[in-house]
């Protein structure tokens, strides 16, 4: 399913855009003494797209030395 999402030539935009935001935020969160950041995923069946972006997304987090961890809700 990853592949088929990540073939989407919407997705790479999208999900260049959504790192490119929270590029700019991160260090800002950082400096102000912030402990953690909650950042929600969603989409209209929650077992497709939004669990491909958040897992991406926190290999992406990782991949940036911050602790990172995914919390799937609504999937048997």
């Amino acid at each position: 399913m990853a592949d088929f999402i990540a073939k989407d030539p919407s997705f790479p935009k999208f999900f260049g855009t959504l790192v490119e935001l929270l590029d700019g935020l991160m260090p800002r969160y950082h400096e102000e003494g912030k402990s953690y950041l909650t950042i929600a995923i969603g989409c209209t069946g929650g077992r497709h797209r939004s669990v491909v972006v958040a897992e991406k997304l926190t290999r992406w987090l990782s991949e940036k030395g911050f602790a990172a961890q995914v919390r799937h809700h609504d999937m048997d």
